[in-house]
């Protein structure tokens, strides 16, 4: 339920919009599944440098922006 996570209702609803950004678009990105919850923890601790969740979804990102610079002939 909302009370079991650790951020604020308002919060809760800007990370639910992320969240289903990326459950979208997965396939594209090549993440696999994850939780809301686990989704929220991981972007409470993304200062830590071993976090794995936010890692996959931060190189996802990258890869899928240097794939597009590459399509379009940008170096």
């Amino acid at each position: 339920s909302s009370t079991d996570l650790r951020v604020s209702a308002r919060q809760a609803l800007h990370l639910a919009s992320i969240y289903e950004f990326l459950r979208h678009f997965s396939s594209i990105l090549r993440l696999t599944p994850f939780l809301f919850e686990h989704f929220c923890t991981a972007m409470l601790d993304s200062s830590h440098l071993n976090n794995k969740l936010f890692s996959e979804i931060h190189l996802s990102l990258l890869r899928l922006f240097i794939k597009q610079d590459d399509d379009d002939g940008i170096t």
